[in-house]
């Protein structure tokens, strides 16, 4: 299964477009974190651009927000992508279904701070 399609539509979620801001210049390009859950060669893009993928200690020791994909779950047809964007104070988790490609079901996302 390609998770990597799984990103780019969590990314790309209408939901979350309110929280991205793009016209401010710290939030181009969109860096990801990676994790244990994020491979670095993946191909995302985010504001027409590639996303730029950093460790955690090298995100934070910049003044640059940044975003997590802090678990992913891939069952037969079905898919759970959990999810923070610490700069908004929000994290979320978004649910797919397998139908010859990955939709999205439904997403929660939840105010922080």
């Amino acid at each position: 299964m390609n998770t990597e399609q799984l990103y780019q539509l969590t990314i790309d979620l209408p939901a979350l477009e309110d929280y991205f801001h793009p016209s401010e210049p710290s939030r181009k390009p969109l860096y990801v974190v990676k994790n244990d859950v994020v491979e670095s060669d993946l191909k995302l893009t985010k504001f027409g651009e590639p996303v730029k993928f950093v460790t955690l200690e090298e995100i934070e020791d910049s003044e640059n927000p940044y975003f997590e994909f802090s678990s992913v779950e891939i069952g037969e047809d079905v898919a759970t992508v959990s999810f923070r964007y610490p700069v908004e104070g929000i994290r979320g988790k978004v649910n797919f279904k397998y139908d010859g490609e990955w939709k999205v079901l439904s997403h929660e996302l939840v105010e922080t701070s």
